[in-house]
């Protein structure tokens, strides 16, 4: 994950633990550990174990107006969405979970308001 990837989702989750206390919704909120540069031998690794190149950032395994979930990606202002996670959002939609890509903390802490809200 890049670094300013990596504050802006940090600083969700200060906003998600916050919340965890008292509201217990926002306890089950979590992280996927997909990115970020390995060594060969560990990538290789994580791999074996089923780690899944184009999975977003976070999941919210919370039904919700007639969804599953809802999954999180966190991009820069400028970021983009590669192919695989492309992929991985068209089939997360067709399997009947919510999609949200989220450029601050704030749109991350927004989106699961408003999907707990439906």
């Amino acid at each position: 994950m890049k670094d300013e990837e990596h504050k802006i989702q940090s600083a969700f989750f200060c906003h998600v633990r916050q919340r965890a206390a008292y509201d217990e919704n926002w306890r089950f909120v979590f992280a996927i550990p997909n990115g970020g540069a390995r060594d060969v031998r560990v990538a290789a690794k994580l791999k074996r174990e089923g780690v899944l190149a184009g999975v977003l950032d976070v999941f919210v395994p919370i039904c919700a107006g007639g969804f599953g979930g809802l999954w999180i990606e966190f991009k820069t202002p400028k970021g983009r969405i590669q192919p695989n996670q492309k992929e991985f959002i068209t089939g997360m939609k067709e399997r009947g979970y919510c999609v949200e890509v989220c450029r601050s903390a704030q749109e991350g802490v927004s989106a699961i308001e408003k999907y707990l809200l439906q």
